[in-house]
């Protein structure tokens, strides 16, 4: 019996063995090499696509030394519109390329732990009220009250806050529970690097990584409606398995192609995959609380006070925006049987070290000249009158003066009123009875309208 080869299984006769047969294992041993021969070859007419030789084919990125060629996307990245192709060690490679915006976001951190912490420390501003939902007297009107909850609304207008140099905003309608002892309650709020988690789904294994038809950007959740979730774009999707596709993704867009069980991610993932556990978080979304005592804290801003009878909030205030508010314009009349008048005007900085401006104007539309009260008294003097006779005793030389003294006081108005404030609310009147001010021409007006510039010191 012949022996086999190893791969091809050919016949290895002995001497003599196939006596006029030696044809058929001859044959047979032929038929299996053309065989391999054809599978060899159209393997290597398939490796090489395109081009004429596999030689030519490894030749685009195989140097003839065996190292491999740079492509042509990492050739390109060697170039920079900022950092030029080359300095003086020589040309870029890649690495050299990322190592100069790296060291230059590194640069710019100047020892912050993030280039966020460092923008944040060079701003010098406190932490304040940005902007929100205001009423028609432009005061903030985005904090309200249920039962014994402060209702955050940041869904009539994204309210957004500055903390410790950062942005935080919100853009729903939250509620913040006040318990407690009776009395004022100050609501805060805190900052998070890493933003709140709106839906948090680590434990369901209901994701889905897949195709759009052309590109793996597509996460399906067929047991969540998206639309009804806390999500929109530039959230971040955060997929908590140990696979290839563990990691942040950014939001590019809710319910695409009007499928509400999807989300679409701004780049690309890596791999098509199921069963995936995934939380989704607002990433500059604060957190609330309050407090008995205003306590300050890094990472935290009081945003407002409300009173609180043991049982219900009666009463809210929110912080105003920035640290300068100016107020409506109201109309003041001491012409006829009030001849004094009094407004009060809420500013809600919560705070009393203020600078105050009270301007008043016979338009409230600025088609007529605003002019600025100050907060003195009357400017008075007295003129003294004298009237005396001299007259001398005869006989004795003695004299003696009589005579009156008159005065008179002589009243100036001037453009000037009363001013008091606390924490939330300044009060001004008028300082001489039917007068509402003294104008620049030195006219006594008895109407007008009146308005408040409030500034709370930084």
């Amino acid at each position: 019996m012949p022996t086999l080869t190893t791969f091809l299984q050919l016949s290895l006769p002995f001497n003599g063995e196939f006596n006029d047969t030696w044809d058929a294992p001859l044959n047979s041993n032929f038929t299996k090499i053309d065989a391999q021969a054809k599978l060899t070859n159209d393997e290597i007419i398939a490796a090489r696509f395109s081009k004429s030789s596999l030689a030519n084919f490894l030749s685009v990125s195989i140097e003839t030394d065996g190292t491999l060629k740079p492509t042509e996307e990492v050739l390109n990245s060697r170039s920079s519109p900022v950092y030029d192709f080359t300095d003086g060690a020589g040309d870029f490679t890649l690495d050299r390329r990322l190592e100069l915006g790296d060291r230059e976001v590194f640069d710019a951190r100047e020892g912050y732990p993030t280039l966020r912490d460092a923008m944040a420390g060079r701003t010098g501003s406190r932490s304040q009220v940005l902007s929100g939902f205001t009423a028609g007297s432009g005061l903030p009107a985005w904090m309200g009250f249920t039962a014994a909850n402060v209702q955050i609304d940041g869904a009539s207008q994204e309210l957004y806050f500055h903390i410790d140099g950062k942005t935080a905003r919100e853009r729903l309608l939250r509620s913040v529970p006040v318990s407690g002892a009776i009395g004022v309650k100050f609501i805060y709020a805190t900052y998070s690097a890493i933003g709140q988690v709106r839906l948090d789904r680590s434990a369901s294994t209901n994701g889905t990584a897949g195709s759009d038809g052309s590109n793996i950007t597509i996460f399906e959740d067929l047991a969540i409606d998206f639309t009804l979730e806390d999500i929109l774009p530039g959230d971040i999707l955060r997929l908590t398995d140990a696979t290839a596709l563990f990691g942040e993704y950014v939001v590019k867009e809710v319910a695409p192609s009007g499928n509400s069980n999807r989300l679409k991610i701004i780049g690309l993932f890596s791999a098509s995959l199921g069963s995936l556990n995934y939380t989704v978080s607002d990433p500059i979304a604060p957190t609330y609380g309050s407090e008995d005592t205003k306590t300050l804290a890094a990472g935290k801003i009081h945003i407002g006070e409300a009173d609180f009878d043991g049982g219900a909030i009666t009463a809210v205030r929110p912080r105003n925006f920035g640290y300068c508010f100016t107020t409506e314009w109201r109309a003041v009349d001491v012409s006829g049987g009030s001849p004094t008048f009094e407004e009060a005007f809420n500013h809600y900085f919560g705070s009393s070290e203020l600078d105050i401006m009270v301007e008043v104007s016979q338009a409230n539309n600025d088609s007529l000249p605003v002019e600025h009260l100050s907060p003195s008294a009357i400017n008075n003097s007295i003129a003294l009158n004298f009237s005396n006779t001299l007259s001398f005793n005869p006989g004795t030389s003695d004299a003696s003066l009589t005579g009156t003294v008159t005065s008179s006081l002589i009243g100036n108005i001037k453009p000037s009123a009363k001013l008091k404030w606390n924490t939330n609310t300044v009060t001004v009147k008028n300082v001489v009875s039917a007068v509402f001010y003294e104008d620049y021409n030195g006219a006594a007006q008895d109407t007008g309208f009146i308005r408040l510039v409030i500034k709370q010191r930084m």
